[in-house]
């Protein structure tokens, strides 16, 4: 049987304005939602695994690119708001995203999502570099 918890590529959560003032970013693309397979999207290893990282109020249920986390309250005023854990971000690290789940996935939207394609990429190398490159990929010929 396969299973589909990934989010299309094109499907952003849009934060809120208080959110993107705090973190400067506006939109955040989730890889998947966690569930009750046995894959490595299982949320029970990922709340045991992030137990000891995660303050005692919030589960892991979604995970962002890069190893960041889209968590759930789970105790008193924390209960079904949803947060989003950075874990390379110094000092302060987790904040509020929604008040409540259905307002998380109501504020999933389409977006443009330009093709990985090799026109979309800009690389700036130094002289040095380039030529480099250059003659190796001339001796591999």
């Amino acid at each position: 049987m396969l299973v589909y918890n990934y989010i299309k590529e094109d499907y952003h959560f849009i934060s809120s304005e208080g959110l993107s003032d705090k973190i400067k970013l506006t939109q955040f693309e989730v890889d998947s939602f966690y569930g009750l397979y046995n894959d490595e999207n299982n949320i029970e290893d990922k709340i045991n695994f992030y137990k000891d990282l995660l303050p005692a109020d919030l589960i892991p249920i979604a995970g962002l690119p890069g190893g960041d986390l889209v968590c759930i309250g789970i105790q008193d005023n924390t209960q079904n708001k949803i947060y989003i854990w950075f874990h390379e971000m110094d000092g302060e690290n987790i904040y509020l995203a929604s008040d409540s789940f259905k307002s998380f996935i109501m504020n999933f939207k389409r977006i443009n999502v330009e093709g990985n394609k090799l026109e979309n990429v800009n690389l700036n190398m130094s002289n040095k570099l380039n030529e480099f490159l250059t003659n190796a990929s001339k001796k591999m010929k």
